[in-house]
């Protein structure tokens, strides 16, 4: 299964909309489509913003943990 299809799976799963991804992720709705259809993916600083707001510690290899 494409990882893309498993994204939007888990949205529907947690009833969770587009905007609400983009909210939650702190990207903009135009972002969240394009990376919701396979077209972007996150960047490595969007994908530390993440994790700072998920309260994940990143260290200088950019590996996360708690």
């Amino acid at each position: 299964m494409r990882e893309d299809n498993r994204l939007k799976i888990l949205l529907r799963r947690n009833d969770m909309t587009q905007q609400e991804f983009a909210d939650w992720f702190y990207v903009s709705r135009d972002t969240a489509w394009k990376v919701l259809n396979g077209q972007r993916r996150l960047k490595a600083d969007e994908i530390i913003e993440i994790c700072r707001r998920f309260r994940y510690m990143v260290d200088k290899k950019y590996k996360a943990s708690r």
